[in-house]
């Protein structure tokens, strides 16, 4: 076993063990090249055993880039002793942990988010040519980080460690009561093998049960696990049928992709309507949440952005980029967010300006009730979320989170995703997608007019065109840093303005388009959309 401060391969200097299992330990380092804290899988070779290479998957590791996925950054092997696997330190509590805290079922909405997430994470990895499937999904692989997001780690080192070993029965050493049957034979894993451990991880965490192994049940020596709605009544019917089916005993009775698993895991949602806003203290109906979207109970929808790294800015100065646009660069947001799906409504702002006895900023809102609202300053708009607050505070109850206007790095992954595309829909302009001044619509129009068409990748309306809009951020040179003082709510200057407007040049109707106003500035072609995101520091 390596112990504390020794080195490996002249970089990596060991802190700690976190965990000892079938394929080796599990240490935790730092690497002393980038300063950053890492996990590192060790799987030692055996006395007389000839040294063995990595398979040739294991290079495709490192490319992987997920929110919800591990990120693999090294592999080596050290001859006469073992082969090591190098990974992002995680940081959280795994699964596993959570559910011996818990000493019982933990909260469906709760489990069925994590857990998706996961989905999302396994539906990446079985995209790739070939698919990589992982194996070994089972609590103790997933870690939820302290901003409350699951991470799937540790993927199926068996495999990428070319290990073939078999245990005193002929089978390959899997982790028993989360392994298909599939795998304890000669077959090859597929997805669906990975169905079925995710089914059971789930099946653990709504009933506080571990279902007999797999193979003990073919063989007749254990009866199968009775639904889990059963155990807890409080699970969901659609949970409930989504389970069963995953965790059936022959791979061909399992839904066929993860995504066909994710999509049966949505329960049934109530839908809210849409209905004039109201004062905070009048609200009676309920919020909708799920895994994509949020809705409070006075009809403001958000959608979510996942935690993950994306290419902000420009790569050039051309006829329509800025200098300030450059360089462009990842920025990693660490959180997942929900952006405002629509622009802030005449309408909407009404019920702020009402309860507090202010004068609408524009004339005649009535005959324009579902355009964005203009003429707000920025201190307005701040004003605004922390009116909004009252709402936020009392259904999601989630101190860590606030409503907000979204810093510019949130505002533009909202808008073009992260493959650094032009436009919310791709690198070519289309009049068709919005009311930007290159298409001469001459005014405001109703938020949404332009849906689905026109929508960011995540579903967000009129990121570019209708109205430009106000952002948390001080104008400052990139590479975009949260901390550097930019997102200081009290520090005077320029403050970010997004997107594009009915008026103006035209320069500005593209995601990484940037520019500012002072703090006392109000105009017909200047609104806001508001975010429900983690609290600036």
């Amino acid at each position: 076993m390596l112990t504390k401060d020794q080195v490996l391969n002249e970089r990596y200097r060991i802190q700690a063990v976190l965990g000892q299992g079938s394929i080796g330990t599990l240490y935790k380092a730092r690497d002393e090249r980038s300063q950053r804290d890492c996990a590192i899988r060790e799987k030692l070779q055996k006395s007389g055993e000839a040294p063995k290479d990595f398979i040739p998957e294991t290079g495709t590791l490192i490319n992987l880039d997920h929110p919800h996925l591990g990120h693999v950054t090294d592999y080596f092997t050290i001859p006469n002793q073992g082969q090591y696997l190098v990974m992002d330190f995680v940081d959280g509590i795994d699964l596993g942990a959570v559910l011996t805290k818990s000493r019982g079922p933990l909260p469906v909405e709760q489990s069925v988010t994590w857990i998706r997430q996961v989905c999302d994470a396994l539906i990446y990895m079985h995209s790739q040519n070939p698919p990589l499937i992982h194996g070994d999904i089972k609590p103790s692989n997933i870690r939820i980080t302290p901003q409350g997001n699951a991470v799937l780690v540790d993927f199926g080192l068996k495999r990428f460690f070319n290990d073939d070993t078999k245990n005193i029965a002929g089978m390959r050493r899997v982790t028993q009561h989360f392994a298909a049957p599939e795998l304890y034979g000669t077959s090859d894993p597929d997805s669906r093998s990975d169905i079925y451990s995710l089914g059971v991880t789930l099946f653990c965490m709504l009933t506080y049960r571990v279902p007999p192994i797999s193979v003990d049940i073919l063989a007749g020596n254990a009866k199968a696990s009775p639904p889990a709605k059963t155990i807890n009544p409080s699970i969901p019917d659609s949970v409930n049928s989504a389970l069963h089916r995953a965790m059936q005993l022959r791979r061909s009775g399992r839904q066929k992709t993860l995504a066909e698993f994710k999509s049966a895991l949505t329960a049934e949602e109530k839908t809210v309507p849409q209905a004039e806003p109201v004062h905070p203290s009048a609200v009676t109906r309920q919020p909708v949440i799920s895994e994509e979207r949020l809705i409070l109970s006075n009809g403001m929808e958000f959608v979510r952005v996942p935690a993950g790294k994306f290419l902000m800015g420009s790569t050039k100065v051309n006829d329509l980029a800025q200098d300030n646009e450059r360089p462009q660069h990842k920025v990693d947001i660490q959180y997942d967010y929900w952006m405002g799906r629509q622009l802030v409504t005449n309408e909407m702002y009404e019920s702020y300006v009402r309860a507090n006895g202010l004068k609408h900023p524009v004339e005649k809102w009535e005959e324009k009730k579902d355009h964005p609202v203009v003429y707000v300053k920025w201190q307005d708009a701040m004003a605004y979320c922390k009116w909004l607050n009252q709402i936020l505070n009392s259904e999601i109850k989630n101190l860590n989170l606030e409503i907000r206007l979204p810093t510019e790095a949130e505002w533009e992954k909202a808008a073009r995703g992260t493959d650094g595309r032009e436009y919310p829909w791709g690198n070519e302009f289309d009049e068709n997608k919005c009311n930007a001044s290159e298409a001469g619509k001459g005014n405001t129009t109703p938020v949404g007019k332009f849906s689905p068409d026109g929508d960011s990748p995540y579903g967000c309306a009129d990121m570019i065109g209708n109205v430009r809009e106000w952002t948390h951020s001080l104008k400052k040179d990139y590479p975009y840093d949260a901390g550097d003082g930019r997102e200081d709510e009290e520090a005077p200057g320029r403050r970010v303005f997004r997107g594009g407007s009915y008026i103006g040049s035209g320069q500005g109707s593209r995601c990484a388009f940037r520019s500012g106003f002072g703090l006392e500035f109000a105009g017909n072609g200047l609104g806001f959309r508001v975010a429900v995101a983690a609290k600036l520091p």
